[in-house]
Protein backbone atom coordinates (compact mmCIF):
# COMPACT_ATOMS: atom_id res chain seq x y z
CA UNK A 1 0.00 0.00 0.00
CA UNK A 2 1.19 3.73 -0.69
CA UNK A 3 0.60 4.98 2.58
CA UNK A 4 3.64 7.10 4.03
CA UNK A 5 4.77 6.21 7.18
CA UNK A 6 6.23 8.35 9.76
CA UNK A 7 9.25 6.07 11.57
CA UNK A 8 8.04 6.54 15.21
CA UNK A 9 10.11 5.15 18.20
CA UNK A 10 11.18 5.15 21.82
CA UNK A 11 14.49 4.97 23.98
CA UNK A 12 15.01 3.64 27.20
CA UNK A 13 18.19 4.39 29.20
CA UNK A 14 18.93 2.43 32.00
CA UNK A 15 21.41 2.91 34.52
CA UNK A 16 24.34 5.88 34.53
CA UNK A 17 24.70 7.07 30.81
CA UNK A 18 26.63 10.06 30.16
CA UNK A 19 24.72 12.66 28.74
CA UNK A 20 27.51 12.38 25.43
CA UNK A 21 25.86 8.98 24.58
CA UNK A 22 22.59 10.19 25.49
CA UNK A 23 22.86 12.84 22.89
CA UNK A 24 24.38 11.04 20.25
CA UNK A 25 21.00 8.26 20.13
CA UNK A 26 18.79 11.57 20.31
CA UNK A 27 20.09 12.51 17.36
CA UNK A 28 20.39 9.15 15.75
CA UNK A 29 16.59 8.71 16.43
CA UNK A 30 16.25 12.39 14.66
CA UNK A 31 18.26 11.17 11.57
CA UNK A 32 16.28 8.08 11.50
CA UNK A 33 12.95 9.46 11.65
CA UNK A 34 13.63 11.91 8.78
CA UNK A 35 15.20 9.59 6.16
CA UNK A 36 11.81 7.69 6.30
CA UNK A 37 9.86 10.33 6.17
CA UNK A 38 11.74 11.89 3.30
CA UNK A 39 12.49 9.01 0.99
CA UNK A 40 9.21 8.13 0.06
CA UNK A 41 8.33 11.47 -0.71
CA UNK A 42 11.41 11.44 -3.32
CA UNK A 43 10.13 8.36 -4.59
CA UNK A 44 7.09 9.35 -5.20
CA UNK A 45 8.14 12.32 -7.60
CA UNK A 46 11.11 10.72 -9.02
CA UNK A 47 9.09 7.41 -10.26
CA UNK A 48 8.38 7.45 -14.08
CA UNK A 49 5.20 6.28 -14.96
CA UNK A 50 2.05 6.39 -17.68
CA UNK A 51 -0.68 8.34 -15.86
CA UNK A 52 -3.84 8.37 -18.67
CA UNK A 53 -3.84 7.20 -22.23
CA UNK A 54 -6.88 9.14 -24.50
CA UNK A 55 -7.75 8.89 -27.83
CA UNK A 56 -9.06 11.58 -29.39
CA UNK A 57 -9.70 12.56 -33.55
CA UNK A 58 -7.93 9.72 -34.44
CA UNK A 59 -4.50 10.57 -32.19
CA UNK A 60 -3.52 9.45 -29.16
CA UNK A 61 -2.45 10.95 -26.70
CA UNK A 62 -0.08 9.53 -23.71
CA UNK A 63 0.79 11.77 -20.32
CA UNK A 64 3.63 10.36 -18.64
CA UNK A 65 4.93 11.72 -14.90
CA UNK A 66 8.79 11.93 -14.39
CA UNK A 67 9.74 12.22 -17.52
CA UNK A 68 11.22 16.04 -18.01
CA UNK A 69 12.14 15.89 -22.60
CA UNK A 70 13.08 12.99 -24.54
CA UNK A 71 15.66 12.03 -26.64
CA UNK A 72 16.80 11.43 -30.24
CA UNK A 73 16.41 7.60 -30.56
CA UNK A 74 13.80 6.94 -28.00
CA UNK A 75 11.12 4.02 -29.77
CA UNK A 76 7.32 4.27 -29.68
CA UNK A 77 5.62 1.00 -30.79
CA UNK A 78 1.96 0.31 -31.59
CA UNK A 79 1.67 -3.87 -31.91
CA UNK A 80 4.40 -4.52 -34.07
CA UNK A 81 4.16 -1.31 -35.73
CA UNK A 82 7.24 1.53 -35.10
CA UNK A 83 6.04 4.59 -35.55
CA UNK A 84 8.02 7.45 -37.69
CA UNK A 85 9.00 9.82 -36.01
CA UNK A 86 7.21 12.00 -38.35
CA UNK A 87 4.17 10.48 -36.72
CA UNK A 88 5.05 11.36 -33.04
CA UNK A 89 5.51 14.69 -31.35
CA UNK A 90 5.80 16.12 -27.85
CA UNK A 91 5.27 18.79 -25.22
CA UNK A 92 5.68 19.40 -21.64
CA UNK A 93 2.58 19.32 -19.70
CA UNK A 94 3.77 22.98 -18.37
CA UNK A 95 4.06 24.05 -22.15
CA UNK A 96 0.81 22.78 -22.88
CA UNK A 97 -2.85 24.48 -23.07
CA UNK A 98 -4.64 22.86 -20.43
CA UNK A 99 -1.93 20.53 -18.61
CA UNK A 100 -4.08 19.16 -16.04
CA UNK A 101 -7.49 18.75 -14.69
CA UNK A 102 -8.38 17.34 -11.19
CA UNK A 103 -11.84 16.24 -10.17
CA UNK A 104 -12.41 17.05 -6.92
CA UNK A 105 -15.06 14.76 -4.80
CA UNK A 106 -15.65 15.12 -1.45
CA UNK A 107 -17.92 13.04 1.18
CA UNK A 108 -19.68 15.47 3.07
CA UNK A 109 -21.75 13.39 4.92
CA UNK A 110 -21.67 13.28 9.12
CA UNK A 111 -19.82 10.36 9.46
CA UNK A 112 -16.75 12.40 8.19
CA UNK A 113 -15.79 12.80 11.79
CA UNK A 114 -15.71 16.84 11.84
CA UNK A 115 -11.67 16.56 13.20
CA UNK A 116 -11.02 15.87 9.47
CA UNK A 117 -12.93 18.85 8.25
CA UNK A 118 -9.65 21.18 8.50
CA UNK A 119 -7.21 18.98 7.21
CA UNK A 120 -9.20 18.01 4.05
CA UNK A 121 -9.57 21.59 3.72
CA UNK A 122 -6.19 22.37 4.29
CA UNK A 123 -5.03 19.66 1.71
CA UNK A 124 -7.20 21.04 -1.29
CA UNK A 125 -6.25 24.77 -0.63
CA UNK A 126 -2.75 24.11 -0.34
CA UNK A 127 -2.77 21.50 -3.79
CA UNK A 128 -4.66 24.58 -5.18
CA UNK A 129 -2.32 27.43 -4.37
CA UNK A 130 0.41 25.75 -5.52
CA UNK A 131 -1.35 25.00 -9.11
CA UNK A 132 -0.16 26.01 -12.36
CA UNK A 133 -1.95 28.77 -14.89
CA UNK A 134 -2.81 26.00 -17.17
CA UNK A 135 -4.58 23.94 -13.87
CA UNK A 136 -7.97 23.89 -13.37
CA UNK A 137 -9.77 22.23 -10.83
CA UNK A 138 -13.69 21.45 -10.05
CA UNK A 139 -15.27 20.33 -6.92
CA UNK A 140 -17.94 18.71 -6.33
CA UNK A 141 -19.72 16.99 -3.19
CA UNK A 142 -21.23 13.52 -3.56
CA UNK A 143 -23.82 11.28 -1.13
CA UNK A 144 -26.29 9.22 -3.75
CA UNK A 145 -25.16 11.26 -6.16
CA UNK A 146 -22.89 14.10 -7.23
CA UNK A 147 -23.95 17.92 -6.47
CA UNK A 148 -20.68 20.17 -8.30
CA UNK A 149 -19.94 23.45 -6.35
CA UNK A 150 -18.53 25.04 -9.75
CA UNK A 151 -16.75 24.31 -13.11
CA UNK A 152 -13.52 23.64 -14.27
CA UNK A 153 -12.02 26.81 -12.98
CA UNK A 154 -7.98 28.35 -12.66
CA UNK A 155 -9.25 30.95 -9.78
CA UNK A 156 -7.56 30.44 -6.94
CA UNK A 157 -9.38 32.60 -5.14
CA UNK A 158 -12.70 31.51 -6.16
CA UNK A 159 -12.21 27.93 -5.38
CA UNK A 160 -11.25 28.24 -2.50
CA UNK A 161 -14.01 30.31 -1.80
CA UNK A 162 -15.99 27.09 -2.57
CA UNK A 163 -13.95 24.86 -0.65
CA UNK A 164 -14.71 26.87 2.54
CA UNK A 165 -18.23 26.84 1.96
CA UNK A 166 -18.58 23.06 2.17
CA UNK A 167 -21.17 22.09 4.54
CA UNK A 168 -21.50 18.29 6.19
CA UNK A 169 -25.16 16.89 6.60
CA UNK A 170 -27.13 13.80 7.68
CA UNK A 171 -26.76 11.52 4.54
CA UNK A 172 -26.23 8.38 2.88
CA UNK A 173 -22.97 8.10 0.81
CA UNK A 174 -22.30 5.87 -2.38
CA UNK A 175 -19.14 6.39 -3.67
CA UNK A 176 -19.50 3.18 -6.27
CA UNK A 177 -22.10 4.67 -7.84
CA UNK A 178 -21.10 8.34 -8.22
CA UNK A 179 -17.69 7.14 -9.08
CA UNK A 180 -19.14 5.00 -12.17
CA UNK A 181 -21.55 7.57 -13.24
CA UNK A 182 -18.29 10.49 -13.19
CA UNK A 183 -16.58 7.92 -15.22
CA UNK A 184 -19.34 7.66 -17.81
CA UNK A 185 -19.62 11.66 -17.88
CA UNK A 186 -15.93 12.07 -19.14
CA UNK A 187 -15.84 8.96 -21.51
CA UNK A 188 -18.95 11.37 -23.44
CA UNK A 189 -16.88 14.39 -23.16
CA UNK A 190 -14.29 13.00 -25.43
CA UNK A 191 -11.44 15.60 -24.77
CA UNK A 192 -7.40 14.89 -25.06
CA UNK A 193 -6.59 16.75 -21.67
CA UNK A 194 -5.00 15.01 -18.97
CA UNK A 195 -8.01 14.80 -16.23
CA UNK A 196 -8.01 13.10 -12.46
CA UNK A 197 -10.12 12.20 -9.66
CA UNK A 198 -9.25 13.21 -6.34
CA UNK A 199 -11.81 11.64 -3.96
CA UNK A 200 -12.08 12.17 -0.12
CA UNK A 201 -14.13 9.37 1.61
CA UNK A 202 -14.47 7.01 4.49
CA UNK A 203 -14.99 3.90 2.40
CA UNK A 204 -17.28 2.46 -0.40
CA UNK A 205 -19.34 -0.18 0.27
CA UNK A 206 -21.60 -1.88 -2.26
CA UNK A 207 -25.41 -0.38 -2.59
CA UNK A 208 -28.07 -2.94 -2.99
CA UNK A 209 -29.92 -1.63 -6.05
CA UNK A 210 -27.24 0.07 -8.06
CA UNK A 211 -22.90 -0.72 -9.13
CA UNK A 212 -21.16 -3.26 -7.40
CA UNK A 213 -17.53 -2.89 -6.39
CA UNK A 214 -16.33 -4.99 -8.76
CA UNK A 215 -18.47 -3.73 -11.42
CA UNK A 216 -16.94 -0.14 -10.86
CA UNK A 217 -13.43 -1.16 -10.36
CA UNK A 218 -13.43 -2.97 -13.71
CA UNK A 219 -14.97 -0.55 -15.53
CA UNK A 220 -12.33 2.42 -14.27
CA UNK A 221 -9.60 -0.07 -14.68
CA UNK A 222 -10.48 -0.11 -18.85
CA UNK A 223 -10.69 3.54 -19.03
CA UNK A 224 -8.07 6.20 -18.85
CA UNK A 225 -8.74 8.59 -15.57
CA UNK A 226 -6.57 8.00 -12.63
CA UNK A 227 -8.58 7.85 -9.37
CA UNK A 228 -6.57 9.56 -6.20
CA UNK A 229 -8.16 8.38 -2.81
CA UNK A 230 -7.28 10.35 0.09
CA UNK A 231 -9.02 7.92 3.38
CA UNK A 232 -10.67 9.13 6.44
CA UNK A 233 -10.07 6.65 9.16
CA UNK A 234 -13.86 5.87 11.72
CA UNK A 235 -14.96 3.26 13.88
CA UNK A 236 -14.71 0.23 12.08
CA UNK A 237 -14.29 1.13 8.39
CA UNK A 238 -11.32 -0.43 7.51
CA UNK A 239 -12.77 -2.77 4.93
CA UNK A 240 -14.58 0.11 3.08
CA UNK A 241 -10.95 2.27 3.23
CA UNK A 242 -9.41 -1.23 1.02
CA UNK A 243 -12.57 -1.33 -1.28
CA UNK A 244 -11.86 2.75 -1.84
CA UNK A 245 -8.46 2.37 -2.05
CA UNK A 246 -8.50 -0.99 -4.55
CA UNK A 247 -10.05 1.74 -6.87
CA UNK A 248 -7.16 3.64 -6.86
CA UNK A 249 -5.01 0.34 -7.29
CA UNK A 250 -6.95 0.02 -10.62
CA UNK A 251 -6.01 3.01 -12.19
CA UNK A 252 -1.80 3.29 -10.82
CA UNK A 253 -2.75 5.90 -8.88
CA UNK A 254 -1.58 6.68 -5.29
CA UNK A 255 -3.71 6.27 -2.13
CA UNK A 256 -3.25 7.88 1.23
CA UNK A 257 -4.96 7.31 4.63
CA UNK A 258 -4.96 10.10 7.19
CA UNK A 259 -4.07 8.12 10.20
CA UNK A 260 -1.41 10.80 11.78
CA UNK A 261 1.29 9.21 9.82
CA UNK A 262 1.43 11.30 6.89
CA UNK A 263 1.68 15.18 6.71
CA UNK A 264 -0.61 16.80 4.48
CA UNK A 265 2.37 18.84 2.98
CA UNK A 266 3.55 14.95 1.65
CA UNK A 267 0.54 14.33 0.19
CA UNK A 268 0.16 17.50 -1.71
CA UNK A 269 3.69 17.19 -2.76
CA UNK A 270 3.05 13.48 -4.29
CA UNK A 271 -0.50 15.18 -6.24
CA UNK A 272 2.01 17.83 -7.67
CA UNK A 273 4.56 15.08 -9.01
CA UNK A 274 1.71 15.19 -11.91
CA UNK A 275 2.75 18.07 -13.60
CA UNK A 276 6.36 17.36 -14.13
CA UNK A 277 5.95 15.19 -17.34
CA UNK A 278 5.53 15.39 -21.25
CA UNK A 279 2.48 14.51 -23.04
CA UNK A 280 3.36 12.74 -26.45
CA UNK A 281 1.16 12.75 -29.15
CA UNK A 282 0.71 9.52 -31.62
CA UNK A 283 -0.72 9.88 -35.21
CA UNK A 284 -1.15 6.08 -36.34
CA UNK A 285 -1.66 5.27 -39.69
CA UNK A 286 -4.55 4.37 -41.44
CA UNK A 287 -3.86 0.49 -41.20
CA UNK A 288 -4.10 0.86 -37.59
CA UNK A 289 -7.47 2.39 -36.94
CA UNK A 290 -9.23 -0.54 -36.45
CA UNK A 291 -11.38 -0.30 -33.80
CA UNK A 292 -9.00 -2.88 -31.47
CA UNK A 293 -7.25 -2.69 -28.63
CA UNK A 294 -3.69 -2.75 -28.95
CA UNK A 295 -0.61 -2.64 -26.52
CA UNK A 296 1.74 0.13 -26.69
CA UNK A 297 5.46 -0.04 -26.05
CA UNK A 298 7.41 2.89 -24.96
CA UNK A 299 10.93 2.93 -24.99
CA UNK A 300 11.88 6.15 -23.70
CA UNK A 301 15.67 7.78 -23.29
CA UNK A 302 15.46 10.55 -21.62
CA UNK A 303 17.93 12.68 -18.79
CA UNK A 304 16.28 10.76 -16.02
CA UNK A 305 17.35 7.66 -17.82
CA UNK A 306 16.26 4.53 -19.88
CA UNK A 307 12.75 3.15 -19.22
CA UNK A 308 10.25 0.83 -20.98
CA UNK A 309 6.59 1.69 -20.34
CA UNK A 310 3.71 -0.52 -21.99
CA UNK A 311 -0.40 0.62 -22.12
CA UNK A 312 -3.47 -0.64 -23.88
CA UNK A 313 -5.52 1.74 -25.82
CA UNK A 314 -8.81 1.24 -28.20
CA UNK A 315 -7.75 2.41 -31.73
CA UNK A 316 -9.86 5.01 -32.85
CA UNK A 317 -11.59 3.97 -36.30
CA UNK A 318 -10.17 5.18 -39.99
CA UNK A 319 -10.67 5.08 -43.65
CA UNK A 320 -9.11 1.85 -43.53
CA UNK A 321 -7.00 2.95 -46.56
CA UNK A 322 -3.50 1.39 -46.73
CA UNK A 323 -0.79 3.49 -46.99
CA UNK A 324 1.22 3.16 -49.92
CA UNK A 325 5.50 3.13 -49.27
CA UNK A 326 6.24 5.85 -51.45
CA UNK A 327 7.33 8.70 -49.83
CA UNK A 328 7.61 12.44 -51.71
CA UNK A 329 11.47 12.82 -52.69
CA UNK A 330 10.80 16.56 -51.26
CA UNK A 331 9.30 16.27 -48.10
CA UNK A 332 6.12 18.00 -47.12
CA UNK A 333 5.80 20.54 -44.53
CA UNK A 334 4.91 18.99 -41.20
CA UNK A 335 1.11 19.68 -40.04
CA UNK A 336 1.20 22.38 -37.20
CA UNK A 337 -0.17 20.11 -33.98
CA UNK A 338 0.00 22.35 -31.38
CA UNK A 339 3.52 20.25 -30.12
CA UNK A 340 6.81 20.48 -30.95
CA UNK A 341 7.65 17.27 -33.50
CA UNK A 342 10.23 14.28 -31.93
CA UNK A 343 13.72 15.17 -33.45
CA UNK A 344 14.94 12.24 -35.94
CA UNK A 345 17.96 10.25 -34.32
CA UNK A 346 21.36 11.18 -35.10
CA UNK A 347 21.73 7.60 -36.73
CA UNK A 348 18.87 8.40 -39.47
CA UNK A 349 20.44 11.88 -39.99
CA UNK A 350 23.55 10.14 -40.54
CA UNK A 351 22.20 7.58 -42.87
CA UNK A 352 20.81 9.39 -45.35
CA UNK A 353 23.68 11.65 -45.64
CA UNK A 354 25.56 8.05 -46.21
CA UNK A 355 22.56 7.72 -49.10
CA UNK A 356 23.12 11.01 -50.60
CA UNK A 357 26.67 10.78 -50.63
CA UNK A 358 26.47 6.81 -52.20
CA UNK A 359 24.10 8.05 -55.41
CA UNK A 360 27.37 9.69 -57.16
CA UNK A 361 28.89 6.25 -56.80
CA UNK A 362 26.36 4.65 -57.81
CA UNK A 363 26.11 6.71 -60.90
CA UNK A 364 29.44 6.28 -61.76
CA UNK A 365 29.27 2.30 -61.00
CA UNK A 366 26.70 2.42 -63.71
CA UNK A 367 28.12 3.98 -66.25
CA UNK A 368 31.54 2.29 -66.31
CA UNK A 369 29.37 -1.11 -66.28
CA UNK A 370 27.00 -0.50 -68.83
CA UNK A 371 28.76 -1.63 -71.74
CA UNK A 372 29.42 -4.82 -70.07
CA UNK A 373 25.84 -5.34 -68.91
CA UNK A 374 24.60 -4.80 -72.48
CA UNK A 375 26.65 -7.55 -73.61
CA UNK A 376 25.83 -9.76 -70.59
CA UNK A 377 22.25 -9.18 -71.76
CA UNK A 378 22.89 -10.29 -75.04
CA UNK A 379 24.64 -13.31 -74.07
CA UNK A 380 21.72 -14.38 -71.70
CA UNK A 381 19.08 -13.52 -74.83
CA UNK A 382 20.88 -16.02 -76.93
CA UNK A 383 21.28 -18.74 -74.53
CA UNK A 384 17.22 -18.53 -72.82
CA UNK A 385 16.20 -18.64 -76.65
CA UNK A 386 18.29 -21.71 -76.97
CA UNK A 387 16.48 -23.55 -74.65
CA UNK A 388 13.11 -21.98 -75.56
CA UNK A 389 12.41 -20.89 -71.97
CA UNK A 390 9.95 -17.96 -72.19
CA UNK A 391 9.70 -15.83 -69.70
CA UNK A 392 12.38 -17.55 -67.42
CA UNK A 393 13.28 -13.87 -66.01
CA UNK A 394 15.45 -15.48 -63.13
CA UNK A 395 19.17 -16.26 -62.50
CA UNK A 396 19.52 -19.46 -61.10
CA UNK A 397 21.83 -19.74 -58.90
CA UNK A 398 24.16 -16.92 -59.28
CA UNK A 399 26.75 -16.45 -56.22
CA UNK A 400 27.11 -12.45 -57.55
CA UNK A 401 24.12 -10.27 -56.83
CA UNK A 402 21.03 -10.28 -59.07
CA UNK A 403 20.67 -6.81 -60.68
CA UNK A 404 16.84 -5.74 -60.69
CA UNK A 405 16.61 -2.21 -62.73
CA UNK A 406 19.42 -3.12 -65.20
CA UNK A 407 17.30 -5.04 -67.90
CA UNK A 408 17.20 -5.56 -71.31
CA UNK A 409 13.33 -6.24 -72.97
CA UNK A 410 12.57 -8.16 -75.64
CA UNK A 411 8.89 -8.68 -76.90
CA UNK A 412 7.21 -9.98 -73.40
CA UNK A 413 10.40 -10.58 -71.82
CA UNK A 414 12.54 -8.56 -69.32
CA UNK A 415 16.05 -10.46 -68.81
CA UNK A 416 17.71 -9.77 -65.56
CA UNK A 417 21.09 -9.34 -65.73
CA UNK A 418 24.26 -11.02 -63.65
CA UNK A 419 27.44 -9.50 -63.03
CA UNK A 420 30.62 -11.66 -64.10
CA UNK A 421 29.29 -15.03 -64.08
CA UNK A 422 27.90 -17.63 -66.63
CA UNK A 423 24.10 -18.80 -66.06
CA UNK A 424 25.52 -22.63 -67.29
CA UNK A 425 28.70 -22.86 -64.72
CA UNK A 426 26.72 -21.29 -61.79
CA UNK A 427 23.85 -24.04 -62.06
CA UNK A 428 26.33 -26.30 -62.21
CA UNK A 429 27.49 -25.46 -58.46
CA UNK A 430 24.32 -26.39 -57.56
CA UNK A 431 22.54 -29.13 -59.96
CA UNK A 432 24.23 -32.09 -57.62
CA UNK A 433 21.52 -31.53 -54.71
CA UNK A 434 18.32 -29.44 -53.64
CA UNK A 435 18.17 -26.30 -52.81
CA UNK A 436 16.22 -23.58 -51.61
CA UNK A 437 15.62 -20.43 -53.82
CA UNK A 438 14.04 -16.96 -53.21
CA UNK A 439 11.68 -15.50 -55.64
CA UNK A 440 10.80 -11.74 -55.82
CA UNK A 441 8.60 -10.67 -58.33
CA UNK A 442 7.79 -6.61 -59.05
CA UNK A 443 4.15 -6.45 -58.97
CA UNK A 444 4.14 -3.08 -60.82
CA UNK A 445 5.98 -5.26 -63.95
CA UNK A 446 5.40 -8.86 -63.58
CA UNK A 447 8.29 -9.19 -66.32
CA UNK A 448 10.64 -8.15 -63.64
CA UNK A 449 11.51 -11.21 -61.43
CA UNK A 450 14.82 -12.49 -59.29
CA UNK A 451 15.52 -15.70 -58.29
CA UNK A 452 18.89 -16.86 -56.04
CA UNK A 453 19.76 -19.85 -54.10
CA UNK A 454 19.19 -18.85 -50.02
CA UNK A 455 20.61 -20.52 -47.03
CA UNK A 456 20.13 -18.27 -44.22
CA UNK A 457 19.19 -14.90 -45.56
CA UNK A 458 19.33 -12.86 -48.59
CA UNK A 459 20.49 -9.05 -48.32
CA UNK A 460 18.47 -6.55 -50.87
CA UNK A 461 19.39 -3.17 -51.71
CA UNK A 462 20.90 -0.94 -54.16
CA UNK A 463 24.55 -1.59 -53.60
CA UNK A 464 26.45 -3.83 -55.82
CA UNK A 465 27.51 -5.81 -52.48
CA UNK A 466 23.79 -6.75 -52.05
CA UNK A 467 22.49 -10.57 -53.10
CA UNK A 468 19.68 -8.71 -54.90
CA UNK A 469 20.48 -5.15 -56.11
CA UNK A 470 17.47 -2.75 -57.29
CA UNK A 471 19.97 -0.18 -58.56
CA UNK A 472 17.58 2.49 -60.67
CA UNK A 473 14.69 3.03 -57.37
CA UNK A 474 16.16 6.27 -55.45
CA UNK A 475 13.50 5.06 -52.84
CA UNK A 476 16.01 2.09 -51.90
CA UNK A 477 18.75 2.45 -49.54
CA UNK A 478 22.18 0.75 -50.18
CA UNK A 479 21.35 -2.14 -47.68
CA UNK A 480 17.51 -1.91 -47.42
CA UNK A 481 16.44 -5.02 -46.10
CA UNK A 482 17.01 -8.63 -45.35
CA UNK A 483 14.94 -11.90 -45.87
CA UNK A 484 16.00 -14.68 -43.36
CA UNK A 485 15.15 -18.26 -43.51
CA UNK A 486 15.40 -20.22 -40.56
CA UNK A 487 14.27 -24.30 -41.30
CA UNK A 488 10.90 -23.64 -42.97
CA UNK A 489 9.94 -20.13 -41.52
CA UNK A 490 10.65 -16.83 -43.63
CA UNK A 491 11.15 -13.24 -41.97
CA UNK A 492 12.16 -10.16 -42.93
CA UNK A 493 13.95 -7.03 -41.46
CA UNK A 494 14.53 -3.63 -42.16
CA UNK A 495 18.12 -2.52 -42.63
CA UNK A 496 17.83 1.19 -41.29
CA UNK A 497 16.44 2.50 -44.52
CA UNK A 498 15.57 5.86 -45.59
CA UNK A 499 11.57 4.98 -46.44
CA UNK A 500 11.14 2.29 -44.99
CA UNK A 501 10.34 -1.63 -45.61
CA UNK A 502 6.59 -2.57 -45.67
CA UNK A 503 5.11 -6.24 -45.56
CA UNK A 504 1.41 -6.61 -46.20
CA UNK A 505 0.88 -3.00 -45.63
CA UNK A 506 2.59 -2.55 -42.50
CA UNK A 507 6.02 -0.80 -41.77
CA UNK A 508 8.46 -3.68 -40.56
CA UNK A 509 11.04 -2.27 -38.12
CA UNK A 510 12.09 -5.84 -35.97
CA UNK A 511 12.30 -9.32 -37.26
CA UNK A 512 8.60 -9.95 -39.17
CA UNK A 513 7.57 -13.23 -40.09
CA UNK A 514 6.37 -13.87 -43.30
CA UNK A 515 4.82 -16.31 -45.73
CA UNK A 516 5.52 -17.20 -49.15
CA UNK A 517 3.54 -15.36 -51.56
CA UNK A 518 3.32 -12.61 -49.07
CA UNK A 519 3.40 -9.34 -50.33
CA UNK A 520 6.60 -6.86 -49.43
CA UNK A 521 7.08 -3.09 -50.24
CA UNK A 522 10.56 -2.08 -50.98
CA UNK A 523 11.06 1.08 -52.27
CA UNK A 524 8.53 2.30 -55.33
CA UNK A 525 7.04 -0.85 -55.72
CA UNK A 526 5.35 -3.95 -54.14
CA UNK A 527 6.97 -7.72 -54.61
CA UNK A 528 5.72 -11.08 -54.36
CA UNK A 529 7.69 -13.00 -52.04
CA UNK A 530 8.24 -16.91 -53.10
CA UNK A 531 10.15 -19.71 -51.44
CA UNK A 532 10.80 -22.48 -53.49
CA UNK A 533 12.79 -25.66 -52.85
CA UNK A 534 14.61 -27.46 -56.56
Amino acid sequence: MHFFRNVRGKMVMTGKKSKKKNFLQRMLLVMTTVLFMITPIYVQAAETKILSTLVFDGDIYIYIRGVSELQQDSVVQIGNHICQREQISLASMSDSGISIRTLVLIDNSKSIPVEYHDEIRSILEGLISSSAENEQFRIGIFSDSINYLCEYSNNKENLNSVIQGITYNDQNTYLSDSLYNVISELKEEETNVYTRLLIFADGADDNTIGFTNDEVRSYIADNAYPVYTVGIPAKNNASKLEIMFSFSRATNAEYFLLDGNIQNEEIISSLSSDRSGICLKISPEESLKDGSTKKILLKLKSAEGDTELTASVNMPFGSGITETPEVDEEPEEEPDTGLPMLQPSIKTEERQENDTSGKVSVLLIILITGAALIISAAVILIVLHKKKKQKDILIQNSPVPVKAENATETGDETIISGMGADIDDARGLWKESSANYLILQNLDNTNIMMKVPIVDRVRIGRGKTQDIVIENDKKVSREHCVIILRGELMYITDCNSSNGTFYEGVTVYDETPIVSGGKIGIGAHWYRVELVRQ
